[in-house]
């Protein structure tokens, strides 16, 4: 096993380009202008951003590396560094795990899907949207990993039951198994877009704008739906659109009689149990907590959140409710096959990504080191040339840009490594930085075009019913389209409407 990680190490590219960069960026000469600080930690980030982007080292592993490399090049002590592992957004991030797993847990996750599919799945563009939609509301609370891999057996027995079972080569034919595939892909990653759980580059976002910018409002779980949710709809049905008018044709239309196969998959499904009534109580009370947190603004009237009325103020954060919620389920007892025990046991706790929570405190790391050695500052004045353009068009490019950059590494990767620099640029260019981080951040979730792209995207190409040349060929147009409406959403939303 060693010898076999040291030869995947030996020959990776990204490990020996990130170390080739490192080492040429600290040759650079040093002056009152570009400080010594500034150097090593441009040195660093280069390492970080292309062993994260190649995964030549494990995302994890790579996210360490300031606890090392700061003190031995004098960015700060360990003692800083470390409490960027611990932020708060991290664990709003393990609690909402922690309630995702208890909804897998207990099968709640399926029972939606089958529910949802039987309700609008009676020709073929409606089934398509029935697993959409499954999809796309399951992958705002849970990961769309899971997401996905829950949903694909289910769409598999769908294609089968209408069509049979076919070989390799008529699989690939399969137009309408295509279009299914992808649009369980595609909803996955825009689900994740409307809530601030629901993928890991809008936890990044608020870290990152938190620790730049605390002397503005934070970016509360209902703030970032109130944004986040009318894009991810309009993505949601143009998405649909396409695939089911554009790329699925009547020609490819399969004939489905009825839909008898969801309503069999719906009488099978047995009463709700104390257990999953249980965990549907907890979950519908922390999308309360969660919502209802922050004042609401009604015209002129301000509302306020529920902690004000029990004297909490604002010591109350989205990942207090999460974390205490989560502790519910370790509380609340049940009776599985004649035995005591709680909604969620210690166990369950193997099921949580761990990695993706350490790659969170790499990137907060990153940005306080970028903030802190005055380096965000010299970027930002190396691309004020952006505030020159037409706002329409700095924001498309800047969609574009991360929506195709995302395609070839890790959506995470790419908003830990692109947010601290534009949330540099904002301030230099004076702008709220919200007009370009918040774009940066829904463009990332939009990776259309290859297998490597998301998990979602390599699940269902798994499935042996979506050609490369297709997905390629789909991917560019969405990738195009989804960069337009971002964009001008944005556009309208900054410029006419404000935040």
């Amino acid at each position: 096993m060693a010898s076999s990680i040291l030869r995947r190490i030996t020959f990776h590219p990204g490990f020996w380009l990130g170390i080739g960069l490192f080492f040429l960026i600290l040759l650079v000469p040093v002056n009152e202008a570009f400080t010594l600080p500034e150097r090593n930690m441009l040195a660093i980030t280069a390492l970080m951003a292309v062993w994260w982007m190649s995964e030549a080292l494990p995302l994890a592993v790579t996210s360490l590396l300031p606890l090392v490399l700061y003190p031995v090049m004098g960015i700060m002590k360990t003692s800083e560094v470390s409490p960027n592992f611990s932020h708060h957004l991290i664990f709003l991030f393990l609690g909402g795990f922690m309630i995702a797993i208890a909804l897998q847990e207990w099968q709640l996750h399926r029972r939606f899907a089958i529910y949802i599919i039987a309700l609008l799945g009676s020709n073929p563009r409606r089934l398509v949207l029935a697993f959409m939609l499954s999809t796309a509301l399951l992958s705002m609370w849970i990961s769309n990993t899971a997401t996905t891999i829950m949903m694909l057996p289910i769409a598999l027995a769908v294609i089968h039951q209408i069509q049979g079972k076919e070989n390799p080569e008529e699989m690939a034919r399969n137009v309408f198994g295509s279009v299914l595939m992808l649009g369980i892909a595609y909803s996955a990653g825009i689900g994740g877009i409307a809530t601030l759980i629901g993928t890991p580059p809008n936890v990044v976002f608020s870290g990152i704008y938190g620790k730049f910018f605390p002397q503005l409002p934070e970016i509360s779980f209902v703030r970032w739906m109130t944004l986040a949710l009318p894009l991810a709809i309009i993505l949601f049905f143009l998405i649909w659109g396409y695939l089911v008018y554009g790329v699925l044709r009547k020609k490819h239309l399969p004939e489905i009689q009825n839909k008898a196969f969801f309503d069999e998959q719906k009488r099978q499904m047995l009463p709700l149990n104390n257990a999953q009534k249980w965990v549907l109580v907890i979950f519908f009370i922390t999308a309360f907590l969660w919502i209802f947190r922050a004042d609401i603004k009604v015209g002129f009237a301000t509302i306020p959140g529920w902690p004000h009325f029990i004297g909490l103020g604002h010591r109350i954060q989205d990942s207090t409710i999460a974390i205490g919620m989560a502790i519910f389920l370790f509380i609340i007892p049940t009776r599985v096959e004649g035995k005591n025990q709680t909604l969620l046991q210690w166990k369950n706790l193997l099921e949580i990504p761990w990695d993706i929570l350490l790659l969170f405190g790499g990137g907060f790391a990153l940005a306080d080191g970028i903030q802190k050695t005055g380096l965000a500052e010299f970027i930002g004045k190396h691309l004020v040339f952006l505030g020159h353009m037409p706002f329409w068009l700095m924001l498309f490019l800047l969609s574009i840009s991360v929506a195709i950059l995302t395609e070839f590494t890790s959506n995470t990767a790419v908003a830990t490594t692109v947010l601290p620099i534009l949330a540099a640029l904002s301030m230099d260019l004076h702008m709220d930085p919200l007009i370009i981080m918040f774009p940066a951040t829904v463009a990332a979730s939009c990776a259309f075009m290859l297998p490597v792209s998301t998990p979602p995207n390599a699940i269902v190409f798994g499935s042996r019913y979506i050609p490369i040349q297709r997905m390629v060929r789909i991917g560019v147009i969405l990738i195009v389209l989804a960069s337009l409406i971002v964009s001008t959403y944005f556009f309208i939303i900054f410029k006419f409407i404000g935040v």
